[in-house]
């Protein structure tokens, strides 16, 4: 590079007058920077709004938002179609043996007979979900047949139909719980999806200031390489004619060294800031390094903060996500109780059967058929299991319950510092804009001044010290606005700058 040489001729030419130690620490320096390696050249324009379509479009956060939202709806289908009625084919043929089995005879023995059959059957089953009470409707339809083949014997086995129901009387019903929690779950999931968007906003915002900001910082350091050389050229004169000390000229030359260093260390902070924005947004296989651009502001708006408080009430995802947890909570423990309390079932069915050498005897004459159960389980000792577990729910209750509280004065705190956040910021930025503008004319006139010989060494970096700050200053600030600009939308789903719901 071209600094390297031109420092090399400046100290080559001055050598005689400096001290060897100075001589030295400035070649080791210069020699040092030569080993930082170049940057790729190739520069991609990209602009903040072009950078979050893109992410809207192409990121692995919008694929995630995406198929989130795609799941709960699968949810919901599945749940509506189970409380549908349904429709199951069974079929179990071959079926056939061909060994030996042990046969109590009537004298108590046993004997081993060979027997070779085929025991088929096929059926249908139609069941029928009570969301309500959670039991089942079922109609069952089924022929068996059975062939001996030692005996050259064949036998029919016919259910021409079968009517039931099945119920548990005191036990748990999920889906009367899942009837309640499913709309809010596709409410929430719609909510989420809404905010999930906005979080893209606000990541992609961050990464791409990390970027404008350290390509400021490049930029910064190659404006300061440039005026250090110029400086550098000026200040040697001086030395040659006697006008500037010779540590005043030593200095000189350390910051034309430590610029150079600068630069090189700012644009590698720029290839990574680049690589990790073409991650996020899936362009990691783009050549070069994005080039960004620093983004306008928006036209003045104001924030209120009672309102911004119900925009978020009302949208976010975190609203219904309170009545979930109070629900699920409450679930668990009437599902506790009923689980490990008193129990009955009642399983009855009426319908037409009949066994025969043919199929056609069974459905021209069936037998009528019913079948009714009811099975009781009561726990007599448990020695205090039953009351310790309904009391493990019930702490996990009350706990929910109070955790919920706090969530919502914790939420409700983010929206507000959000808003006072921006507000400060709208403020910061005109007062930023302004000591940017301030402390580069500043740094012009002391620039001036110095190649005139009115100040000194120390005053000149002084200055340039003070406009490199404030630069940079406001582009953290404007970093700062964009954020909080994005952070406000997803923690109100509402767009104050242009007064939509988003």
């Amino acid at each position: 590079m071209t600094i390297y040489t031109t420092n090399i001729r400046y100290e080559e030419s001055s050598s005689r007058k400096l001290s060897g130690l100075g001589a030295f620490i400035v070649t080791i320096l210069l020699l040092i920077t030569q080993l930082l390696t170049a940057q790729p050249a190739t520069q991609n324009p990209l602009t903040l709004s072009q950078a979050l379509n893109t992410a809207q479009t192409k990121s692995l956060k919008k694929a995630e938002a995406t198929q989130d939202l795609e799941i709960t709806k699968l949810d919901a289908k599945i749940f509506t179609a189970d409380l549908k009625p349904q429709l199951t084919g069974f079929a179990n043929f071959p079926n056939y043996a061909r060994t030996f089995q042990e046969v109590v005879q009537p004298n108590g023995t046993i004997a081993f007979q060979p027997i070779r059959n085929n025991n088929s059957s096929v059926s249908l089953l139609a069941t029928q979900r009570l969301a309500a009470t959670g039991g089942l409707f079922f109609l069952q339809t089924n022929m068996q047949r059975f062939d001996d083949f030692e005996n050259d014997q064949r036998q029919y086995n016919g259910l021409p139909f079968r009517l039931g129901f099945q119920q548990d009387i005191f036990g748990f019903n999920p889906w009367k719980w899942d009837k309640k929690q499913l709309p809010i779950e596709q409410t929430r999931a719609s909510k989420k999806y809404a905010y999930d968007q906005e979080q893209i906003h606000v990541e992609v915002t961050r990464l791409y200031f990390n970027l404008l900001i350290a390509a400021q910082d490049a930029d910064i350091a190659k404006t300061n390489l440039v005026n250090n050389e110029e400086l550098l050229k000026i200040a040697e004169k001086r030395f040659e004619l006697g006008k500037i000390s010779e540590n005043s000229y030593l200095q000189l030359q350390l910051e034309a060294v430590n610029s150079e260093k600068n630069k090189a260390a700012a644009e590698q902070q720029v290839l990574f800031a680049s690589r990790a924005l073409q991650n996020y947004l899936g362009d990691a296989a783009q050549e070069g390094i994005i080039s960004p651009e620093i983004p306008t502001v928006l036209a003045e708006f104001a924030v209120d903060e009672k309102t911004a408080l119900e925009y978020a009430q009302n949208n976010r995802f975190e609203t219904e996500d309170y009545v979930l947890q109070i629900m699920q909570a409450e679930r668990n423990l009437e599902q506790t109780k009923r689980e490990t309390g008193l129990n009955m079932s009642v399983n009855a069915s009426i319908g037409y059967s009949r066994s025969a050498a043919d199929v056609s005897t069974i459905y021209k004459n069936p037998q009528n058929e019913q079948f009714l159960q009811m099975s009781l389980s009561i726990p007599i000792i448990d020695w205090g299991k039953r009351q310790a577990q309904v009391e493990q729910q019930e702490i996990a209750a009350r706990y929910t319950t109070h955790s919920v509280e706090q969530q919502k004065t914790d939420f409700d705190t983010e929206v507000k510092n959000s808003v006072m956040s921006l507000k400060t910021v709208q403020n910061q930025l005109k007062l930023a804009g302004k000591s940017q503008e301030i402390a580069k004319k500043r740094f012009d006139i002391a620039k001036q001044s110095f190649v005139l010989g009115a100040i000194s060494t120390t005053e000149l970096g002084i200055a340039q010290q003070e406009k490199d700050f404030a630069l940079r200053d406001y582009i953290l600030t404007l970093s700062n606005y964009w954020v909080g600009y994005y952070e406000l939308r997803r923690n109100t789903l509402f767009d104050f700058a242009t007064g939509e719901k988003l």
